[in-house]
């Protein structure tokens, strides 16, 4: 179930703070490999239409620019930016949990980089089928899945679709 969450709209808690960690939002996936990967292992989410709308790999991400995709000044200090999340390459039990928000489309040529989104934390929370693909050593595995709605919620969360612009 993608819930939504509470209405601070996605600012975090100051780091002095005191809190507990939340279990984290979203599909957990998780994969076993019995003994090391020889090359780059690989995971997709793909929506219903089979598009790709995420990617996980044990190879680096490339940090991202630190302006967003057009550059300039950060508008969010870095600890509060998320970390990419890097797939563990190792033999053993892993675990991936993949948080079902459609990215905020933001239009580089808009006064002061605004443009699309809802509000600071971005994004609309997905629901419907989508389907893990797992990739190692050449071999291909996948498994569906449903994202259902916040029984709370009224309206708020939209199937994933193709024509929603959503990104790789």
């Amino acid at each position: 179930i993608n819930f939504i969450p509470a209405g601070d709209n996605g600012t975090p808690l100051q780091k002095d703070e005191p809190q507990a960690m939340n279990a984290p939002n979203g599909a957990a996936i998780d994969f076993y490999l019995r003994k090391a990967p020889t090359g780059a292992v690989t995971l997709e989410i793909l929506d219903a239409t089979g598009k790709i709308i995420q990617t996980y790999s044990t190879q680096a991400a490339p940090a991202p620019a630190p302006g967003g995709a057009g550059g300039g000044l950060p508008s969010v200090s870095p600890q509060w930016r998320p970390t990419p999340v890097q797939l563990p390459g190792s033999a053993g039990m892993h675990r991936i949990v993949w948080n079902p928000i459609a990215p905020v489309v933001r239009d580089p040529l808009a006064p002061g980089g605004a443009g699309g989104g809802q509000g600071r934390g971005g994004g609309t929370p997905l629901t419907g089928v989508f389907t893990a693909r797992l990739t190692v050593d050449g071999k291909v595995y996948s498994q569906p899945f449903t994202v259902k709605p916040d029984p709370r919620a009224k309206g708020a969360m939209v199937p994933a679709e193709p024509d929603q612009g959503l990104g790789d």
